[in-house]
């Protein structure tokens, strides 16, 4: 059915993946067996027909190819115990921001006060076995552990393997939701695993709501590198279809834009990077422009989906921790989770040194105010990757789980206002791609959100919570931007937007701050906001049937930018994306924003482009009719604008690989939906010679933006 290859230090040795499945696949009730015996399958959720969406498998096999099965008989035995293996992390030197000594400067977490505590109801300051997942090959326990400062606190996730190999995540985290006094803590710091230091760090400097973690082993650690049957991920749906399966080899030495390259990537770099490394994220986070980071999926995540590279598969790890050291980690001290927005619906991150970009700072109540500043650069919700989900996808690991679901909690209190439903939904806001990416992420954590733990339904309230909230915030905006621009259910946006023809969200903003009488409009926003709300739809990550009339109205815009919009005439669709551009009147007119009134058609958008537009040179209207797509931009003198191309092959702007996933989800959704149009818009924009040699060149040197749809 599917393959997993497996890369670890030779011999038996344990192994923990995680991996989603095709709808319909494994049927409620059927076992997931493999071609190994000692093997199990820890199914997490599930698709809306019963059938396993995602799984955690592990077992005992050698190097080389295990084959996943549906059906057989499941192995038995007794479940791998609780190990009573030691682990601990002690700092010293621990001064606030000011430089005072906090409690008395020295600290201890220490796993087997967790371990005698055993389970029970939820304490921020005492330590706890959270919970447990059994199974006869790999046991999972999570524990948490307090320290005498009320902000600093550690997580064990341990998974022990019935070989008598015990795996250590350890993960230091500094702050709470509503903890007063929160701030940055600089420290000394030891980590002791299986009764050995593993790590010393000094001068370590953890802002507050940060974290850091690292991987330790006791016993032979397998160094297993896996491999995954990357034609069957991309079959399942949780993420998109790539264009090419395979790529240059030099690109993997050149790539990506920052960081470490995936050639150079080290299991070491990803399990055990210094704390607050940056991985391959952006060091210019929110500047202008593409980058590796921008997308549905950033450029590691699509790079390892081409052909399963080992480089890219380590930058997905690391870049998760990575994502510690960020401001955004608010678990509540009253569950011990990622905070619930749906829990505080007046409640909105305090702006003093929060570290988020855009951050309201204005609700009703705040969280208290940290000090002792941020890492550098801030967290921005326009332009940073998506960080958890794929990392969970191909790891299992519980951790990833949470790092993503700390984004969405971030996403709820960052902006006051934004409550629909009973749920924090994502902000109508300045910057369209903030509430883009934002819905990005809680799609992601929708879909992966877990509802079993070994096959059984998850049974402790605080983490049903979790998944609860996850839905939740996800069909709330869902609800709110359907009664927006379908229903007419919600009027807090001009209704000139209202079932627009051009399918686009309304732009509180003047992309171009001309006083012209026109409300110009930025295509990649545009373009990233389609592909995110179709994206939701073709995963199904909710049941909620709006959706599909909200993701039928976004794809009006790659329709009808191919010139397939329904009676459209005069659109070239050679002229398939734009920078900005402007879509009706109206804009800032000085001193405030005047709402748009829009165009009544594609021809009409047309006429006006290209008779009252002044143009560097030539005009849309006088395109050669060739096979080559072109796209829109403003000139150097402002107020003119240049038709770029005929474009060769497709490379990094924005706005026009944003129209990628859009024309592919487009095309997709029009087997479900009825989206007039879309089969030519896929048929010109595929057929197009442009398209043709990205597949030939560009695409195999860079994968990050190379969706197509899977119709083709």
């Amino acid at each position: 059915m599917v393959w997993i290859a497996l890369s670890h230090v030779g011999g038996d040795q344990p192994f923990t993946v995680g991996q989603p499945f095709r709808k319909g696949e494994i049927a409620s009730g059927q076992a997931i067996t493999a071609n190994v015996a000692r093997f199990q399958a820890d199914v997490r959720n599930y698709w809306d027909d019963g059938s396993v969406r995602f799984a955690v498998l592990s077992g005992v096999a050698p190097a080389g190819y295990v084959v996943v099965r549906k059906g057989g008989t499941p192995a038995a035995g007794t479940a791998v115990p609780e190990p009573a293996i030691e682990a601990s992390v002690r700092f010293s030197s621990v001064v606030d921001a000011s430089g005072a000594a906090v409690a008395g400067g020295s600290l201890v977490a220490e796993l087997s006060s967790a371990r005698a505590a055993g389970s029970g109801p939820w304490s921020r300051t005492s330590p706890r076995r959270v919970r447990q997942v059994s199974g006869p090959e790999m046991s999972e326990f999570h524990y948490f552990v307090p320290t005498a400062d009320p902000h600093t606190h550690v997580w064990f996730y341990v998974r022990a393997y019935a070989t008598g190999q015990v795996e250590v995540e350890t993960v230091v985290e500094n702050g709470w939701l509503r903890v007063a006094a929160p701030g940055r803590r600089d420290y000394d710091v030891q980590v002791s695993v299986g009764g050995t230091v593993r790590y010393q760090g000094t001068a370590i400097r953890q802002h507050h709501h940060t974290r850091w973690s690292r991987v330790d082993w006791i016993g032979t650690d397998p160094q297993l590198v896996p491999r995954h049957d990357v034609t069957y991920f991309q079959a399942t749906g949780l993420v998109p279809r790539l264009a090419v399966t395979s790529m240059n080899a030099s690109s993997y030495a050149s790539t990506p834009d920052a960081g470490t390259k995936y050639s150079a990537w080290t299991l070491a770099a990803a399990n055990q990077p210094a704390p607050f490394a940056r991985a391959n994220i952006d060091p210019a986070l929110g500047s202008g422009g593409h980058s590796d980071n921008v997308g549905l999926l950033p450029a590691w995540d699509m790079t390892y989906l081409v052909e399963g590279n080992a480089g890219a598969y380590l930058a997905i790890q690391g870049n998760c921790r990575a994502g510690g050291r960020f401001s955004v980690h608010y678990r509540d001290e009253a569950s011990g989770r990622p905070a619930r927005g749906s829990q505080y619906l007046t409640l909105c991150l305090n702006d003093t040194n929060v570290g988020i970009s855009d951050n309201a700072g204005n609700g009703v109540q705040l969280t208290p105010a940290p000090t002792g500043g941020t890492n550098s650069p801030d967290w921005y919700f326009s332009h940073g990757p998506s960080l958890g989900y794929m990392a969970y996808l191909t790891s299992g690991r519980w951790s990833a789980w949470e790092e993503l679901q700390h984004f969405s909690t971030a996403a709820d209190f960052f902006q006051s206002g934004n409550v629909y439903g009973g749920y924090r939904i994502g902000p109508w806001y300045t910057q369209l791609r903030v509430h883009a990416w934002i819905y990005r992420i809680r799609t992601q954590a929708a879909i992966v959100a877990p509802q079993a733990l070994a096959g059984v339904s998850i049974a402790e309230p605080l983490d049903i919570g979790q998944r609860t909230e996850a839905l939740g915030r996800l069909d709330a905006d869902i609800d709110y931007y359907h009664g927006v621009y379908v229903s007419g259910a919600v009027t807090a946006t001009p209704s000139a937007a209202r079932d627009n023809v051009f399918g686009l969200f309304y732009m509180n903003q003047d992309y171009d701050e001309a006083n012209d009488g026109q409300h110009t409009y930025g295509g990649m926003m545009e373009g990233y906001n389609a592909l995110a709300v179709m994206w939701s739809c073709l995963t199904e990550a909710t049941s909620n049937p709006r959706l599909r009339d909200l993701a039928a109205f976004v794809a009006r815009f790659p329709v009808g930018m191919l010139g397939a919009a329904p009676g459209s005439t005069l659109w070239d669709w050679r002229v398939f994306s734009f920078y900005q551009l402007s879509f009706g009147t109206g804009g800032w007119n000085g001193t405030s924003l005047v709402p748009t009134t829009f165009r009544p058609s594609w021809d009409a958008q047309w006429t006006w482009m290209t008779t009252q537009l002044p143009w560097a040179s030539g005009s849309p209207a006088s395109i050669t009719p060739d096979s080559r797509l072109r796209s829109i931009a403003p000139d150097t003198v402002p107020g003119r604008y240049v038709l770029s191309g005929p474009i060769a092959s497709i490379t990094t702007s924005s706005h026009v690989v944003a129209m990628l996933a859009c024309v592919a989800f487009a095309h997709e959704l029009a087997a479900r939906l009825n989206i007039p149009g879309a089969d030519t818009m896929a048929a010109r924009f595929y057929g197009s010679d442009t398209w043709r040699d990205s597949v030939d060149t560009s695409f195999k040197n860079y994968a990050g933006w190379a969706i197509r749809s899977r119709r083709l």
